[in-house]
């Protein structure tokens, strides 16, 4: 086994000294066990960590890891420049691996180990290995878990009342709308914020864009980006189709339900669904286990591609992960690498997502395996990203303040306060600014 051949070594450089008494081995003696630390946040993911590293710890006595558990989040905006950065800095942490944030500024110091080693072939998804791979070649982030949005979810009682299917068109969907308000439900609730203005247009964008021009789009404000990259432009047709849709979305008679730019709570959306009062609800593969505590008889369906050469899919936020830092000694980073490796093997992702309650990063998993510790249509979701994909988010590419541009130029076409020409131009023109640094 790789692990125990590894672990044999990193024991043979300790020179740990062992004593037989009667053919009894007495223990290592504690300085010569490997001692690392790791950082996560709070909550139920802390819940996975702590799974795998007990195990770890139980399993690997000469190599020990604790496991420093940080409220809240706001350790996420400054540990990257103080704590990881410190020589007596921990040694793994999770990370939200943004690749437009930190996690990149970190790259480029030289903080993280190179870690590509550590994943399997075909254990995760092609967008997934696209998404941690560097320009340099290497990759610094193990993905542990994924969600995926935006999902509508739907009532099956409201649908079967009205004798509608789920669509798999935008003409269909149109028609959805119209039957359901003129039955007297409100169509589509969400959150304004985030669900709307952020999670609305990541899904559009995929359903509008091809695959090669969506990548483009969301990689080309970077001053690193190609030539070709920069070909891409929102301005181009498809990116004034992606903003026409936005304002149907949000006109009169439109998909979102009226008043819609007023929900600044996701409860108050749910609960305008879970009521009956709304016949669809826009939220994640987080919203099953929110909807598993009421009594609604629910489906999902995702927004209709607007054609055959459309990327489609659902997108995910494949940020969440585990990353290891460069301390120097070639025996502490092996340790580090090793324990890393646990949370890409397949029992490790069980592990976490069992502890935590969150769908595994990996796509190699059955049905039948995800439906031990999952609801039935998390599993589902799951198995659609494996079947179909799972391109990244805009939000987990592109850098916050463009995160705020996209927000202002989607709320403006969903309000109709701009045409979508207008729109268009504003995003693009944003773009433009950071690339070119100013």
């Amino acid at each position: 086994m790789r692990t125990t051949k590894r672990i044999s070594t990193l024991a043979r450089a300790m020179a740990c000294s062992v004593a037989v008494f009667g053919g009894a081995v007495a223990p290592a003696i504690s300085q010569d066990v490997i001692q690392l630390r790791m950082t996560t946040g709070d909550g139920s993911g802390a819940l996975g960590v702590h799974a795998i590293i007990d195990k770890w710890n139980a399993e690997h006595p000469e190599i020990q890891v604790s496991v420093e558990e940080q409220a809240g989040d706001s350790w996420e905006f400054t540990f990257a420049t103080t704590v990881f950065r410190a020589v007596d800095g921990p040694n793994l942490s999770t990370w939200g691996c943004a690749t437009s944030e930190q996690y990149r500024d970190m790259i480029a110091a030289e903080m993280l180990l190179p870690i590509e080693g550590l994943w399997e072939d075909g254990a995760f998804s092609s967008d997934a290995e696209r998404y941690y791979t560097e320009r340099d070649g290497h990759k610094y982030g193990i993905p542990v878990s994924v969600v995926y949005t935006p999902l509508v979810y739907y009532s099956k009682a409201i649908f079967e009342e009205l004798g509608l299917t789920p669509p798999t068109t935008w003409d269909e969907l149109r028609a959805i709308t119209m039957a359901v308000r003129n039955a007297g439900y409100a169509p589509l609730v969400s959150l304004y914020d985030y669900g709307m203005v952020s999670h609305l247009p990541d899904g559009l964008a995929l359903q509008y864009l091809g695959e090669e021009e969506y990548y483009a789009l969301i990689n080309n404000w970077s001053p690193e980006s190609s030539e070709e990259e920069r070909a891409y432009k929102w301005t181009d047709p498809n990116g004034i189709r992606f903003f026409t849709a936005l304002q149907e979305i949000g006109g009169e008679g439109g998909l979102a339900a009226d008043g819609f730019a007023g929900i600044t709570d996701d409860s108050v959306a749910m609960s305008l669904f879970v009521s009956g009062r709304a016949a669809m609800w826009q939220s994640g593969s987080w919203g099953v286990s929110q909807l598993n505590g009421s009594d609604i008889d629910y489906g999902y369906f995702y927004y209709p591609s607007a054609s055959e050469e459309n990327y489609g899919g659902a997108g995910a936020w494949l940020a969440s992960c585990v990353i290891g830092f460069d301390r120097g000694s070639a025996e502490v980073n092996e340790a580090t690498r090793m324990v890393l490796e646990q949370f890409a093997t397949r029992d490790g992702q069980l592990l976490h997502a069992t502890a935590a309650g969150f769908t595994p990063a990996r796509v190699d998993f059955s049905s039948e395996e995800l439906e031990r510790f999952l609801p039935p249509n998390t599993v589902s979701i799951s198995d659609d990203a494996a079947n179909t994909g799972a391109p990244p988010l805009i939000e987990a590419v592109i850098p916050k303040g463009l995160l705020a541009e996209l927000k202002e130029a989607v709320g403006d076409a969903l309000l109709g306060v701009a045409t979508p020409e207008e729109a268009a131009q504003r995003l693009q023109d944003a773009w433009e600014e950071v690339r070119n640094g100013s």
